[in-house]
């Protein structure tokens, strides 16, 4: 599911529609399978190349890529809460995928203020 597939809204809900009647097994999607959509059926979800999440020029990138990350893994086991999700990195110890894999905000943000402080980075600029 990518914009090339979905390029009408009809076609975009034939494709959830097939996924929710279990027609298709696997979906294979970009960011905008994240966004607002719940399936019931979905036990394992995949987050491939997390490296290229964490690797943009923007200095909310790990702030961004958490919140995607733990979105999308979010989507995995809602049924019965048995989901499971992998995740594609080079760079495992990335302190980010930690706090994806502990599902801890806390460490998070504190990680990322304490860095935006350091740096200058907005709320504490201007």
């Amino acid at each position: 599911m990518d914009l090339d597939a979905i390029r009408s809204k009809d076609s975009h809900n034939k494709m959830i529609q097939a996924l929710e009647q279990q027609e298709i097994d696997i979906l294979v999607g970009t960011q905008m399978v994240v966004k607002g959509l719940d399936f019931e059926n979905v036990n394992l979800v995949g987050i491939l190349s997390a490296d290229s999440l964490l690797s943009y020029p923007d200095f909310r990138v790990n702030e961004r890529a958490f919140q995607l990350m733990e979105q999308v893994s979010g989507r995995s086991g809602r049924r019965d809460g048995k989901g499971k999700v992998v995740v594609q990195a080079s760079n495992t110890r990335h302190p980010i995928l930690q706090f994806v894999v502990e599902h801890n905000y806390r460490k998070m943000y504190e990680s990322e203020i304490a860095e935006r402080e350091q740096f200058g980075y907005p709320r504490f600029t201007g």
